[in-house]
């Protein structure tokens, strides 16, 4: 068998064009600067209209099936991929008011079907090879498009989030069995999926420390998380998600995790 290197010949699809796009954001390129300014605004333009095109009912954007990212990741992947993209790519389009509706008008569709797409336990339903990504890309968007304002399922966001840290305990076990077996998709997923709740813990109890509410040394645990006014369920599921986040910060470092496939 020969190998494909000719790349106009391979299928094209939403994920792969989303993720290729935001590293010629990541690399300097915008819509108006940049070597490959024209390919960004091409690429934003072919997914914007696919969101756009796609039927309200439909959980996918397109029609294309059996795609690499669809087999690797989950079938419902484009629309994750999609809305990080747009997100990131919305301050680079302040001047066009035509553009910047239609990318909001995007995002809340993606958001939609992302949100359909949930299955019972938190997870993304037509997961691929290893589901737990395809999840940890979901839970990603939605947080990323909650802190710019647009309007998550509290309760599903919060069901994605349990899933995600459910894939790494408290003592340290790890479960592979959504990561096709790699001890690293599942640890990576984790420890991203908590970094936001553990930062809050982080934050709230540094401030109670400089205001003088805790003592200087005072740990980051539900107990003192309580004496900041928050109810116990809030203090548990902080206090919880910080010492996953540490946990997963630690495990990312050890050579075992790091080491063979999936690195």
């Amino acid at each position: 068998t020969s190998t494909m290197i000719d790349a106009t010949r391979v299928q094209v699809d939403p994920a792969t064009t989303a993720f290729a796009a935001m590293a010629l954001l990541r690399a300097g390129n915008t819509l108006h600067e940049g070597p490959y300014q024209d390919n960004l605004h091409r690429a934003l333009l072919y997914l914007v209209e696919l969101v756009e095109k796609s039927p309200e009912e439909a959980l996918g954007i397109s029609e294309a099936r059996g795609t690499q990212p669809q087999v690797k990741l989950g079938q419902n992947i484009d629309a994750s991929m999609c809305v990080q993209f747009f997100i990131r790519i919305m301050p680079h389009a302040e001047k066009d008011q035509k553009l910047k509706n239609r990318l909001s008008a995007a995002i809340d569709k993606c958001l939609h079907k992302i949100q359909k797409s949930q299955s019972e336990d938190g997870s993304i339903t037509g997961g691929g090879w290893a589901p737990v990504l395809q999840s940890a890309m979901a839970n990603n968007a939605m947080e990323m498009a909650q802190d710019q304002g647009y309007k998550i399922d509290e309760t599903k966001l919060k069901k994605s989030q349990e899933y995600q840290r459910d894939n790494v305990a408290t003592s340290g076990d790890i479960r592979t069995e959504r990561g096709a077996g790699v001890a690293l998709y599942s640890v990576a997923s984790t420890q991203r999926s908590t970094a936001k709740q553990a930062r809050r813990a982080q934050e709230l109890v540094e401030k109670a420390r400089q205001d003088g509410v805790l003592a200087p040394n005072a740990p980051i645990d539900a107990e003192n998380l309580r004496k900041l006014n928050l109810s116990d369920e809030e203090a548990k599921t902080l206090s919880e998600a910080y010492r996953q986040n540490e946990i997963t910060v630690n495990q990312m470092q050890d050579e075992q995790i790091l080491t063979g496939f999936g690195k």
